[in-house]
């Protein structure tokens, strides 16, 4: 089991991997909002990895 820390983590990829899966499978756009989007999300999990330790 994984603990709550570790759950909110992975939930917050749930969107990145939502977007690239519309994008590769659905033909979906990808804009620079939504390329921003993305780094913001990826910054944030990072972030919460470093202080974790």
């Amino acid at each position: 089991m994984c603990g709550a820390q570790t759950a909110a983590l992975l939930s917050t990829i749930e969107p990145v991997s939502s977007i690239l899966l519309g994008v590769i499978f659905l033909g979906e756009n990808m804009n620079i909002r939504i390329f921003i989007g993305i780094c913001f999300i990826l910054l944030s999990i990072v972030i919460q990895i470093k202080e974790k330790k």
